[in-house]
């Protein structure tokens, strides 16, 4: 029976994850009602009292953080009918973090967008790009990853180690190094595409100015690898890498303030590849002219396809956001959406502050880019003049990372400078929570490893793995 000290509302609920379906009859709810208290009601109609979930709640797409009247006040929602409620299950927050340490920042993570996840590549300020055996984290769906209970939406982290019989802490060591660069690796990118069975293709970007193709074998029971390529043409850092969905081709943004594109292809067909690109308008290889091989008596050593130089200030980030566009960022505000045929740049969207990270939604929609200003920013390119749509700030330092989730594609998590790691719902305006204390230093890389393995590398010279609870 409803407080009569509080206004009531005829509310009917919904949901998309159908195993939490309830009958759809409008009911009346008191207005003080919060987060918790809907969530009663939910498990009330589920019949899951005896051990209840927790959900969170939409209307009109937006989440429901104060009562539901105050909600509905504030959003100047009419309640002359019935309210629609949306809920979908909290999502989790990590175990305790698994360490793993290296000898300098972990400043790269590869973002491991294919199926093989069975090992975790990064890169390091010593210049040695490692690979590590990725723990055991639970498995998870695309329905089932967000069952467990969330009590506190900010929460420090412990990391854990293993521990030797006689008491001595066992630290996580690497697989296998790979040293080739001489600067700080800044950025990594693998494919299973064009490799063979077993194999990965990985190209690393150095401050050395130069990126790395790398043949890894690492489930072999002698991991090995090989170099591929070097790929040289760059004046300066280079930021970011990102490698084409078929394995075909690498896109890097550098502190020279170019994008360039490589082929991971044989080098006859490279040849082939750029007398291609040659023709194509708006496409500039150096002098215009057909390239060769930089060393004509190294066939690894490769210069690029096509460099572009319409961006003022470092490159920061770029990505493919399918197999015809790409995207790049810089700190000159701005990010520019390209079609790789033409290499024409379709689309300018400019912002107030410089950028630092990128990803691109699943399916190419919407980008998400992290800003020196402590800004996350949320953009649909679709839009009547490709606005920003959503401004969330709740970092207090540098966003160094973002990346989506790989199944669900209003989620993504970001890793600043100010040591925190945060998971957000593109559609609140606040994080849906905010791990702490997880690291020592500055974040300075995050990923999504898996739908239930979130990632980040540290100042701290560490890699932590936060494994996801069932």
């Amino acid at each position: 029976m409803a407080d009569s000290s509080s206004p009531s509302f005829m509310v009917r609920f919904g949901t998309r994850q159908q195993q939490y379906s309830v009958v759809s009859d409008v009911i009346q709810v008191p207005g003080k009602l919060r987060r918790m208290g809907l969530s009663q009601v939910i498990n009330h109609l589920l019949g899951k009292t005896d051990s209840p979930l927790p959900f969170d709640f939409l209307i009109n797409n937006t989440y429901l953080r104060t009562s539901l009247a105050s909600h509905l006040q504030k959003h100047n929602i009419s309640t002359e009918g019935s309210v629609q409620i949306e809920y979908v299950l909290a999502l989790k927050t990590p175990d305790d973090a698994i360490p793993f340490p290296h000898d300098d920042w972990v400043s790269a993570l590869d973002p491991s967008r294919h199926k093989f996840k069975s090992v975790i590549f990064t890169g390091c300020y010593d210049n040695v790009v490692r690979v590590w055996k990725s723990p055991s984290a639970t498995s998870a769906t695309a329905e089932g990853e967000e069952d467990a209970p969330e009590k506190k939406k900010t929460r420090r982290r412990q990391s854990k180690s293993k521990k030797k019989s006689d008491g001595d802490e066992e630290t996580e060591s690497a697989i296998l190094s790979m040293e080739a660069h001489t600067g700080a690796v800044k950025a990594i990118a693998s494919t299973i595409e064009g490799a063979a069975s077993g194999d990965l293709h990985v190209v690393s970007a150095s401050q050395d100015g130069t990126l790395i193709g790398w043949k890894v074998t690492p489930t072999s029971k002698t991991p090995s690898s090989e170099i591929l390529a070097q790929f040289v043409g760059h004046e300066g850092s280079v930021e970011s890498v990102d490698i084409h969905p078929e394995g075909s081709f690498v896109i890097s943004g550098g502190w020279d303030a170019s994008v360039k594109i490589w082929s991971l292809k044989a080098s006859e067909e490279d040849e082939m590849e750029l007398e291609t690109k040659a023709k194509v308008k708006g496409v500039t290889s150096g002098d215009g002219k057909r390239r060769k091989i930089v060393d004509e008596g190294r066939s690894d050593v490769k210069s690029s396809l096509a460099s572009y130089a319409s961006h003022t200030l470092p490159v920061s980030a770029v990505a493919f956001s399918d197999a015809e566009k790409f995207v790049s960022a810089s700190w000159d505000h701005s990010i520019r959406l390209w079609d790789l045929d033409s290499g024409i740049t379709e689309t300018t969207l400019n912002g107030n502050s410089a950028i630092h990270s990128l990803s691109t939604q699943p399916g190419g929609r919407g980008l998400v880019t992290g800003h020196a200003d402590g800004s996350v920013r949320v953009w649909d390119p679709r839009a009547d003049q490709a606005a920003i749509f959503t401004v969330m700030s709740s970092h207090k330092q540098w966003v160094s990372s973002v990346h989506f989730h790989p199944l669900r594609e209003e989620l993504f998590l970001s890793g600043s400078y100010d040591g925190t790691l945060k998971v957000w719902d593109m559609r609140s305006s606040t994080p849906m929570y905010t791990l702490d204390g997880i690291h020592d230093d500055k974040v300075l890389a995050s990923t999504w490893h898996t739908p239930s393995l979130l990632v980040s590398g540290s100042a701290d010279n560490t890699m932590k793995c936060h494994p996801l609870p069932k």
